[in-house]
């Protein structure tokens, strides 16, 4: 190999595609992290996965939500900062504010007002709330957090989303659609601003009890980013789902029509 080509080599190696390629960990230290949604169960891992080591400003709409979290957090973590922002209101000015102090490597997005929310139930009142809290608050942040990158410096940004509810809850297609939106803007975002990376959630998760499933995913989000990954799917059954949906959706309907049978039987059976 001559001496350019083993140049060329080497830089390739060293940038992201080649650390994604050759598997190559990077440090995960030092740095400013930004979470939404560490409230949740799922947010909460996430944020003790992280914590090692780094600096983390958690995103909350009152300081008490996070008092707990942050107990378990602050020996070993550099810093543990609680960021007062209510996400429904679509614009955050304590961000704008804490960016001008802190430069920030890293943002987890994660936060939803409407995992659980059935089309159904949506009025005037809850829509634009949904909305900002799914969709315009977090592409806020990140475009705030842009800004005040150095020329040449890529902020990082961790974007969460559960495959299973748009396919197995039709009647719940504003959590998918909000999510789908988000993730199209943020993967347009300019390639030297912005390094994205995808979990896609593909297996139940309980929302209201830890379990190890939820350690597990926080691991892998974890060790993806570590490795320079682009997108974590986790979880096999929503990868089964989705696959069948693509080949051949009237199986893919009649199948889940079945599960949602077997699921009432089981609950309610017939005397």
């Amino acid at each position: 190999m001559c001496r350019i080509s083993r140049y060329v080599y080497l830089i390739w190696a060293s940038s992201d595609n080649g650390a994604e390629y050759f598997g190559i960990r990077k440090a995960i230290s030092k740095m400013n992290i930004l979470i939404s949604g560490a409230t949740s169960l799922i947010g909460a891992e996430i944020a003790k996965r992280f914590s090692s080591g780094n600096s983390l400003y958690l995103i909350a709409r009152n300081s008490n939500d996070l008092a707990a979290l942050v107990e378990t957090l602050n020996p070993n973590s550099e810093n543990v900062s609680i960021v007062e922002c209510d996400l429904s209101d679509g614009n955050c000015q304590t961000i704008d504010l804490l960016n001008d102090q802190v430069s920030f490597d890293l943002f987890v997005s994660i936060a939803s007002a409407t995992s659980r929310t059935r089309d159904s139930s949506l009025d005037a009142l809850s829509v634009r709330r949904h909305a900002n809290v799914d969709l315009i608050s977090p592409i806020n942040i990140a475009m705030t957090l842009i800004k005040k990158k150095p020329e040449g410096k890529k902020l990082n940004v961790i974007f969460l989303s559960t495959v299973l509810t748009s396919l197995i809850s039709p009647d719940r297609r504003v959590y998918s659609s909000y999510k789908t939106l988000q993730q199209e803007y943020l993967s347009r975002l300019s390639k030297d601003k912005v390094k994205l990376m995808l979990v896609e959630i593909a297996t139940f998760i309980s929302p209201e009890k830890a379990s190890d499933r939820t350690k597990e995913l926080a691991n892998q989000v974890y060790s993806g980013y570590q490795n320079g990954r682009r997108k974590v799917t986790f979880g096999f059954s929503g990868r089964v789902l989705k696959g069948i949906y693509y080949l051949h959706p009237l199986l893919y309907f009649g199948l889940i029509k079945s599960l949602r049978l077997v699921r009432k039987l089981l609950n309610d059976p017939i005397k």
